[in-house]
C-alpha cells in the first residue's frame, strides 16, 4: 500500500481581536490555526468562517496575538494543495470584483 504524501504543519493557539476598539479593551477570542512552514499558509476557522491566507511565522510572535505552539502535524498533501487553490481563488475573485466596481464607477 502506497503512503500518502505529507507536509509538516504546527498546530498554534492564537488570541484575535475584532477590531482595534477590541485590543483596547482587552476583548478577544482564543482560536486554533494551522501554520504551514514550507508554503507560509495559515487556516483557522473563527466566527464560524474558514479562512486561509499566506502569512509568515512572524504572526506567532507578536505582541496582540500572544500565541502559543501546541503541536506540530502531518496534513495530506492533497489538503495544502487544495488550501493554495483556494488562496488563488480569492485573489482572483478579488481582482473581479475590483474591476466590476472600477466600470461601475465610470
Amino acid at each position: 500500500m502506497k503512503k500518502e504524501k505529507t507536509v509538516k504543519a504546527e498546530l498554534w493557539e492564537i488570541n484575535i481581536c475584532g477590531s482595534a476598539i477590541d485590543m483596547v479593551h482587552g476583548a478577544y477570542q482564543t482560536i486554533q490555526e494551522l501554520y504551514i512552514p514550507s508554503k507560509k499558509i495559515s487556516c483557522n476557522i473563527a466566527n464560524n468562517y474558514a479562512h486561509c491566507f499566506k502569512t509568515d511565522k512572524g504572526r506567532y510572535f507578536s505582541k496582540e496575538t500572544s500565541s502559543k505552539k501546541i503541536a506540530m502535524l502531518d496534513l495530506p498533501e492533497k489538503f495544502v494543495d487544495f488550501l493554495e487553490i483556494q488562496i488563488k481563488s480569492q485573489g482572483a475573485i478579488k481582482k473581479s470584483i475590483e474591476s466590476i466596481l472600477e466600470i461601475i464607477k465610470k
